[in-house]
């Protein structure tokens, strides 16, 4: 995969009511194979609350998520990947889901 910067902008991406609407820091990045879907994964961007019950869930443009959270433009994340990290200023930690 591409940085997010070169991704399509007008995909759908998963989040929360914490990111969108709380402005609460976006710590926790997964992409998740979808067969389902045209490009074969899905995106999804939460706060690291724990809480992801449906009722939290948004669908949301990819260029939403990179309006509100500049330092996700250079994120380099593969299918199967998920990334973490303490801060908005911190490094992202990679991990194997």
């Amino acid at each position: 995969m591409k940085s997010l910067k070169q991704v399509n902008k007008d995909i759908m991406v998963v989040t929360s009511t914490y990111v969108m609407h709380d402005n609460m820091p976006i710590l926790y990045v997964s992409c998740d194979e979808d067969d389902e879907n045209e490009d074969g994964y899905i995106l999804q961007f939460h706060s690291g609350s724990g809480e992801y019950s449906m009722d939290k869930m948004l669908l949301v443009k990819l260029e939403n998520i990179l309006n509100k959270d500049k330092t996700l433009c250079d994120l380099v994340i593969e299918v199967g990947e998920q990334v973490e990290r303490g801060a908005v200023n911190s490094n992202w930690i990679k991990t194997i889901q």
